[in-house]
C-alpha cells in the first residue's frame, strides 16, 4: 500500500511539472498589438513583431496567457496601418512579456510639445519597472535615458502619471517603512 501511494505521488508531481506551461507555442508571423493610444490624428502602438504565444499554468507572478518576445512602439496614422515611426523597446538578448493588450496613456505630462508614455514591466506584488518613452514634433519616438527606469506601485502596464507644478509625480510602495512614498521627477 505505502509503494502505491509513492507511485501515486511521483504520477502527481510529474504529471504537475509537465502541464505547467502550454505544450504548443504560437510563432508570431506579423506584428501583434498589445497596447494602443490615441495623440491628436496619430496612435501609438505597443506592437509584439518577433516572439510566442504560450499559457503558463503555474502558480505565480506569470500565470495564465504570455505574448513574449521582442517589442517596439509605432508612430501610426488615425484610422490606418501606416506606420510613421517605430522604436525598438527591446535589444539582442532581452525580451518582453505581456499577458494581455492594454491603453496606452500617451499625454504630454511636462507641457515641452512632446508626448509621453510610460511602459511597463512585472517588478514584484508592490510595484512595476517603467521606462518613459517620448514622441517629439516630428513624431519620431525616443527614450528618456536621463530618467532611467521608475519604480511605481501600480500593476497597470502603461500608467497615468499625476503633474504638480513642474514635477511628474508617483508612489512607490517601501516595505521597510510599511508605507508609499510619494517620488518627484
Amino acid at each position: 500500500m505505502r509503494r502505491h501511494i509513492v507511485i501515486f505521488l511521483l504520477i502527481l508531481a510529474f504529471s504537475c511539472t509537465a502541464c505547467s506551461k502550454s505544450e504548443t507555442d504560437i510563432k508570431v508571423s506579423e506584428p501583434v498589438i498589445m497596447g494602443t493610444g490615441s495623440f491628436g490624428d496619430y496612435v501609438l502602438a505597443l506592437r509584439l513583431y518577433e516572439g510566442k504565444y504560450e499559457s503558463d499554468y503555474a502558480v505565480g507572478p506569470g500565470f495564465g496567457p504570455n505574448w513574449t518576445g521582442k517589442y517596439e512602439l509605432a508612430v501610426m496614422e488615425s484610422g490606418s496601418d501606416t506606420v510613421l515611426s517605430r522604436y525598438e523597446l527591446t535589444g539582442e538578448e532581452e525580451t518582453l512579456c505581456f499577458q494581455e493588450s492594454f491603453a496606452l496613456q500617451v499625454t504630454d505630462l511636462n507641457a515641452d510639445g512632446c508626448m509621453e508614455v510610460l511602459i511597463g514591466q512585472y517588478g514584484t506584488s508592490n510595484f512595476n519597472l517603467y521606462k518613459m518613452y517620448y514622441i517629439d514634433e516630428n513624431l519620431q519616438i525616443g527614450y528618456y535615458t536621463e530618467i532611467g527606469e521608475l519604480t511605481i506601485s501600480s500593476q497597470e502596464m502603461s500608467p497615468a502619471l499625476e503633474v504638480s507644478g513642474d514635477k511628474i509625480v508617483y508612489s512607490f510602495y517601501d516595505n521597510a517603512k510599511g508605507a508609499s512614498c510619494i517620488i518627484q521627477v
